[in-house]
């Protein structure tokens, strides 16, 4: 440890290590920091600075030429890089001459190194520019942003490739660090060459120099501010002496006193003569439109005579507003819109060939047999028949729902062993064949096969549409598939039903 770095004792704390395990699990610990340690040690020794600017161009081979120190403190020095450091006051403004030329010498010193070294990197620059970023330049060129620093940059910005701006100038500065940043976490590390770190040293160097030099020439020249600050004490004063003088010198006019006094008006002092009635009288001042009628009709009267005001009532009498709310007419007469009839029939004989809406399809699997899918939008729920159930070919199994007792269908004592989730597979009329589901309950002694209910029909958006003349079609609502109703077979208790009285006689009023 005794080659290590000077940090690295701080950080593995030397004193609390006893062995040399302990000393490897330490650093397997604290691995990335005390790698980070090390390389911020070599690289701010390898760093370029002000003060090893020099050293490192004269490494590379490149000599700052020899000036004469026969100029002039003005011809090296511009006006507007003197920079103003203290401020002394009325009684201390002649400080000794010999600390004066000290520090002038000091600052002459300073400025023309500064010279010289930003010529060195200029002339460097010139013959060996900064290579572009790998993969181009991140953003299009901003020409129209110029540099503040007094001097174009000695390469063209590395982050949108203009020659009018530096780096740290640009617009898209902060975005292409934080990107650079983020490669640099996730990419591997990839060392430069020593010709592309010493460019980019040396620019950040002149970089840095003129960014110096400009702070300094934008110090507040405070003497100038002091001798503003004096004129205005002057001001002050001499405006303050010529109020004294005006006070003493001339006497104020004095002000004329000024009185209001509030007369009333004439209508006033006739108001105030006239008679007044004894008892109170309110009046409702109406429209000129309704009430000029009414004066008309009535005779004139004085207000103001007591028998007058004997006659009138004393409280508000209640209006007849019967001619002042509008009655509304009495709602017209509508007759009912007669519809007319697409399909006629003789009388007693509406239902005669009509069938139950009904499909032609499959219940289960195609390779069981066809069977007439009845809609029955009357139904609530979709059922099948516990006969017509046991007969299907790859059934599904029969699973427990909710508990029901289907009153209108069975005997109140008859049970429903459950439901099944069944594929129903019908034809439409372009001979495409469309596949459903439906949930459908099994009953027993149903004489039809199934029932497609209401929950079926809502689900799939079931629409009728019917033609006396081609026959009712059903649609799944918005789609194209139409498929025509057929009428249903006969089931096997249909010689059970008993023939209607009109098919084989007639009765006979007595």
């Amino acid at each position: 440890m005794r080659k290590a770095p000077i940090s690295w004792k701080t950080i593995l704390v030397i004193g609390s290590i006893t062995s040399t395990k302990a000393l490897y699990t330490k650093v397997v610990d604290y691995e990335e920091v005390l790698l980070e340690a090390w390389r911020r040690k070599t690289t701010s020794a390898t760093a370029i600075t002000v003060e090893n600017l020099l050293p490192n161009l004269r490494r590379l081979g490149w000599e700052p030429p020899r000036t004469s120190t026969s100029r002039t403190h003005q011809e090296r020095l511009p006006t507007d890089r003197r920079v103003l450091l203290t401020i002394a006051e009325n009684s201390e403004e002649e400080p000794r001459m010999e600390d004066n030329q000290d520090q002038s010498i000091q600052q002459d010193q300073q400025v023309g190194t500064h010279d010289e070294m930003l010529r060195e990197v200029y002339q460097v620059m010139a013959k060996r520019q900064r290579a572009p970023p790998p993969g181009g330049y991140m953003f299009s060129c901003n020409d129209h942003v110029t540099t503040k620093m007094g001097k174009l940059p000695p390469s063209p910005c590395y982050v949108c490739g203009s020659k009018n701006h530096w780096d740290k100038e640009c617009p898209d500065y902060d975005i292409f660090k934080m990107h650079a940043s983020k490669t640099k976490r996730t990419a591997q590390s990839v060392e430069k060459d020593s010709e592309t770190e010493e460019s980019d040293k040396l620019y950040q160097s002149a970089y840095s120099i003129l960014l110096s030099q400009r702070l300094a020439s934008s110090q507040i020249d405070f003497s100038r501010v002091k001798s503003d600050f004096k004129s205005a004490v002057h001001l002050s004063n001499v405006i303050a002496l010529s109020v004294e003088r005006a006070k003493s010198g001339h006497k104020t006019e004095e002000k004329r006193q000024v009185d209001m006094e509030e007369i009333e008006d004439e209508f006033w002092e006739e108001y105030h003569a006239k008679p007044k009635a004894i008892n109170h009288v309110l009046l409702d001042i109406l429209d000129e439109d309704t009430c000029a009628p009414k004066v008309s009709a009535q005779p004139e009267r004085n207000v103001y005579t007591s028998e007058t005001v004997q006659d009138l009532p004393t409280e508000k009498e209640p209006e007849d507003t019967s001619d002042s709310v509008p009655l509304y007419p009495p709602p017209k007469e509508t007759k009912p819109i007669h519809m007319n009839k697409k399909r006629f029939y003789p009388t007693g004989e509406s239902s005669v060939g009509v069938s139950v809406l009904s499909v032609k399809g499959w219940v289960g699997h195609l390779s069981n047999q066809q069977t007439d899918l009845r809609l029955d939008s009357c139904a609530d729920v979709t059922l099948i028949s516990e006969e017509f159930y046991d007969s299907l070919k790859s059934k599904p199994p029969i699973q427990q729902g909710m508990r029901m007792k289907l009153w209108q269908l069975t005997d109140k004592d008859s049970s429903l062993r459950g439901f099944v989730r069944i594929p129903i597979f019908m034809l439409t009329d372009d001979g495409i064949t469309v596949e459903s589901e439906a949930e459908a309950y099994v009953v027993p002694g149903m004489t039809v096969p199934i029932l497609l209910g209401e929950d079926y029909q809502l689900t799939y958006e079931v629409g009728v549409t019917r033609n006396v003349e081609e026959g009712p079609r059903i649609h799944f609502g918005k789609s194209t598939y139409d498929i025509t109703a057929r009428p249903v077979e006969r089931t096997k208790d249909f010689e059970q039903l008993q023939q209607s009285a009109h098919s084989f006689g007639k009765f006979i009023r007595s």
